[in-house]
């Protein structure tokens, strides 16, 4: 009858509104597991050239800005200017935002 018609109605409802958050919730996820990966793959990158001390660099990702932001400090602008060089390499359709001090 009408009630068990408005009752499907209301778990339809309900059911996609989860599905929509559930959708949503898994897009931010994916979205932060993408920024924490190209986090890893730009430190990774950085400690491979053993010409440069990074040991006081952090590298900070917004995945959906697509945006890198490089925060620490390094020896000297020939350091720093190598890792914004392997940041973008790394990162290639990045903005890298240098952040860095000479100490």
């Amino acid at each position: 009858g009408p009630a068990s018609e408005k009752a499907a109605k209301t778990a339809r409802d309900a059911a996609v509104r989860g599905a929509s958050a559930a959708a949503a919730a898994g897009s931010e996820a994916a979205v932060s597991a993408a920024g924490v990966l190209r986090t890893g793959a730009v430190k990774a990158a950085l400690l491979q050239d053993s010409s440069i001390d990074v040991s006081d660099v952090d590298v900070d990702t917004d995945q959906v800005a697509r945006r890198i932001t490089l925060k620490g400090r390094v020896h000297s602008a020939a350091v720093r200017d190598k890792v914004i060089e392997i940041a973008r390499d790394t990162a290639p359709g990045y903005t890298i935002d240098n952040e860095l001090t000479i100490r």
